[in-house]
């Protein structure tokens, strides 16, 4: 039961467990875990800079603004390997940093596959989720990027499972 007696529910319509009871994290519950299942996560954090600017509903352009963006990527999985790990951290990490180090310093706006459309946080997060998906190893799959464009402005993107 939610604060009140009620149920709570996330968007999916899976009941989960209020804020402030111990079992959330920032991200949300793993989705597995809301269900009930075992499941591991790893999580790995990055950062870069880079500058854009969004298109506004009447066609205008904001001023071209820099940001230090942050990136955390989540993956999971039922199971652990050989090696007692989900995912190995140094080659994902690796990856990361490849993905992120092409972003560092552009103008978004002009990046393929984001200067298509307009570069906002939650587009970046689909970008980085798409390049850094295949450095998955198998038995996990990555579930959450989160982006935060600036202090406590966070999107996130959790592609489908495969």
């Amino acid at each position: 039961m939610g604060r009140g007696g009620r149920q709570v529910y996330n968007r999916r319509g899976i009941r989960g467990v209020p804020a402030g009871r111990g079992r959330r994290r920032r991200g949300g519950m793993c989705p597995r875990a809301e269900r009930g299942l075992a499941m591991f996560e790893v999580m790995l954090a990055g950062q870069f800079h880079a500058v854009h600017q969004l298109r506004l509903l009447d066609g205008a352009l904001e001023q071209l603004h820099a940001h230090e963006w942050h990136v955390r990527v989540t993956c999971a999985g039922p199971e652990l390997d050989a090696m007692d790990v989900l995912v190995d951290f140094v080659p994902l990490r690796q990856h990361l940093r490849r993905v992120l180090g092409a972003l560092e310093g552009q103008n978004l706006n002009i990046v393929p596959g984001l200067g298509d459309g307009n570069p906002s946080a939650e587009r970046v997060a689909v970008h980085i989720a798409r390049a850094l998906a295949p450095a998955v190893g198998p038995g996990a799959r990555l579930t959450r990027v989160e982006v935060e464009e600036e202090a406590g402005c966070w999107a996130a993107y959790c592609p489908e499972p495969a």
